[in-house]
């Protein structure tokens, strides 16, 4: 079983071809949306280590 059935004329290609726009389109979509929520992620965990430093701070002005 074949996972990628590649074209092996150009006029099978060109048949096939707003089939491979739109996966292209998705898969231009997908890493949109990948690099959005991995941004997201990385400004709540920044943040969030941010106020953990903070709180260290915070703690080890009051122990001192």
């Amino acid at each position: 079983m074949k996972i990628f059935n590649l074209p092996l004329s150009e006029s099978t290609f060109e048949k096939r071809a707003p089939f491979y726009g739109r996966l292209s389109a998705t898969i231009e979509d997908m890493r949109g949306k990948t690099k959005l929520v991995l941004r997201l992620l990385l400004l709540f965990v920044a943040k969030h280590e941010i106020e953990a430093t903070n709180w260290k701070i915070i703690a080890l002005w009051g122990m001192g």
